[in-house]
């Protein structure tokens, strides 16, 4: 099971060259039921070559933001760009999920929210 090592908010989101609007391709967000809003959104952009992460955490007093980008072929981009925007964020997973796929990421975005104290925590999932 999924869960935060350690975590050490930072603002290190490079929206100028890893937000990439008109390829987007998925969002992945941990709602907090009690609040009615998203304390973690992690939305992955992909071109051919490609993916992209950006991650924002935000359940007071925490705040960051995180962003990553992963190349290449023969492994799961999408992910391995999740973690290094989770890792920018100052989140420390206790599993790898780079290059590992879908599951893993929702369960990353899962966990942060936990970690933070909410309770009643909604995944979310919206695709382009």
């Amino acid at each position: 099971m999924q869960s935060v090592k350690n975590f050490t908010p930072t603002d290190a989101i490079r929206a100028e060259s890893h937000r990439k609007g008109s390829h987007f391709h998925r969002e992945i967000a941990a709602i907090n039921l009690d609040a009615g809003r998203p304390v973690v959104t992690l939305r992955i952009y992909s071109t051919q070559a490609r993916a992209y992460a950006c991650v924002w955490v935000s359940q007071s007093p925490f705040h960051a933001s995180g962003s990553g980008m992963a190349g290449g072929h023969g492994y799961h981009r999408a992910s391995a760009a999740a973690a290094e925007a989770f890792a920018a964020a100052g989140v420390d997973l206790s599993d790898s999920i780079a290059g590992v796929g879908d599951a893993a990421v929702r369960d990353a975005v899962e966990a942060v929210a936990r970690h933070l104290g909410v309770v009643r925590v909604y995944v979310h999932e919206a695709h382009a």
